[in-house]
């Protein structure tokens, strides 16, 4: 639904929804300038590891206590390298700043290195290890230094990848030369396209080079509010970041009005940043480790609820559904089946209501204390799913006979993320028979609210919160 009150189609979505294994959408969420300046500095705390050992080992006898201060030092560089980064984009960031940081942080853990030493094991223990840290993080800093400053384009490039930000500008000619020549000057964004957004050709080749993730960050200028829509609307459900550009001659103001002052040119962001780069690692880390933690613990409970269901009406086990997952592309979802299986919907479209006569009592069981979403841990570990998120919805879900992708405005920005077993909505009493466009819009409200304040300490904060039973509906059917 737009700003107006009617209901807006959305044909992508549409497509989806009337061919899910056919939607071969690519899309990259783990790719990015972080990403990539991550795995730089990753490289750069091997190479202090090696040296560490390669020196050690020729001027100490003891290996292993060499390897523990080594791994230290080298942590120590990779997080001061990481705090040390440019929050920034006053200044041109070039391969020399970036050469001198990436030194000055090995620098700093040897010197912190040094005074550990000093506190722990005293003097003699300093004067031991003296020679060999002074050599060690001399020539790691060196090696870091030159690996970035040497003329070889090819290294040239990775680092300048690393540090900056692709961009595609979309505007008139002559707002998007602009806008680009700044960003370029700047030093702080890599210009890879400017597209013409009255162009309908190059408005899909935008689309697809977001869902590639061949784009970091799409920059508007000068385009009436009917463009940035459906800019907007297009990349609602993509990883890439979009905001409107603002030229020199209005950036004072806006600067001075608080709008992204840390920016030049200052950008005011339209969409949520999505869970990309370092953190989607992060993510994903939990979600394994969480659900191989806990699967021999439920086991007994599947094992039961499979035999149950089993015993009570004849069909599988197991019920498989199209839903939305990330980026909108179509998910076959996992649950223990709760209604007999002639009765049951596979799209989605017939609402589960209130005393569902479709549901069988085991149903009801499973469907009150959410056991039958547990199947859904399975969607988890081939990386479908996360242990949370926005709940994902049927592809035919509809709400006062709408679709609910198209009732609702900025349905899709929740796709930005994966879906979840478990969500904000869910334990915060958005739960159960969505009814009404007032329930519709104030589930999807919470979900929004999680994409925008997504943390490691939110996701854990509901995993203990469902654990305690706030997941669990009474009054589901």
């Amino acid at each position: 639904m737009d700003g107006t009150g009617e209901i807006r189609h959305d044909t992508l979505l549409r497509s989806f929804m009337s061919n899910p294994e056919l939607a071969d959408r690519p899309v990259t969420f783990s790719r990015g300038y972080a990403a990539m300046r991550f795995i730089v500095a990753c490289f750069d705390a091997l190479q202090v590891v090696i040296v560490g050992l390669v020196t050690g080992s020729m001027l100490l006898p003891n290996v292993m206590e060499t390897a523990g201060i080594a791994v230290v030092g080298s942590g120590l560089a990779l997080l001061i390298r990481r705090g040390a980064r440019p929050t920034t984009s006053f200044q041109r960031v070039t391969v020399n700043i970036v050469a001198r940081r990436a030194a000055m942080a090995i620098l700093a853990a040897g010197v912190m290195v040094l005074v550990t030493t000093a506190l722990v094991g005293g003097v003699a223990k300093t004067g031991e290890f003296l020679p060999w840290i002074a050599l060690w993080i001399g020539l790691s800093a060196s090696i870091s230094f030159v690996a970035r400053a040497l003329p070889i384009p090819a290294l040239r490039r990775i680092t300048l990848r690393a540090i900056q930000p692709t961009v595609a500008v979309v505007g008139g000619a002559s707002s998007a030369h602009m806008m680009s020549e700044m960003l370029t000057g700047q030093g702080t964004h890599l210009v890879v396209a400017r597209l013409d957004p009255t162009d309908a050709l190059e408005m899909r080749r935008l689309e697809l080079m977001a869902t590639c993730g061949m784009i970091d960050k799409v920059v508007i200028v000068g385009c009436n509010e009917t463009t940035v829509e459906s800019v907007c609307f297009a990349l609602s459900d993509t990883p890439t970041m979009v905001c409107i550009g603002f030229a020199t001659s209005t950036a004072s103001s806006l600067m001075s009005g608080g709008v992204h002052a840390t920016q030049h040119p200052p950008f005011l962001p339209l969409l949520p940043s999505p869970i990309s780069d370092w953190r989607c690692i992060l993510k994903r880390f939990l979600d394994v480790l969480v659900v191989v933690g806990i699967t021999p613990v439920i086991a007994p409970v599947l094992i039961c609820a499979a035999v149950a269901i089993r015993l009570e009406s004849p069909g599988p086990i197991l019920f498989r559904q199209w839903r939305f997952g990330l980026a909108s592309k179509p998910t076959r979802i996992l649950k223990f089946r709760t209604m007999y299986h002639e009765r049951g919907d596979l799209t989605g479209e017939a609402r589960t209501l209130m005393r569902d006569p479709r549901v069988t009592r085991v149903g009801r069981v499973l469907r009150r204390t959410s056991i039958d979403e547990l199947p859904q841990l399975l969607n988890v570990l081939r990386g479908e799913m996360s242990l949370v998120g926005p709940r994902p919805h049927a592809t035919h879900m509809k709400v006062d006979g709408n679709y609910y992708f198209e009732a609702v405005q900025g349905y899709r920005i929740r796709h930005r993320v994966k879906p979840g077993i478990t969500g904000w909505a869910q334990i915060t009493g958005s739960r159960g028979e969505v009814a009404t466009m007032e329930k519709a819009l104030e589930r999807v409200d919470k979900d929004l609210w999680y994409v925008r304040n997504w943390s490691l300490t939110l996701d854990l904060r509901i995993l203990i919160m469902t654990a305690l039973g706030r997941f669990a509906s009474p009054d589901a059917d």
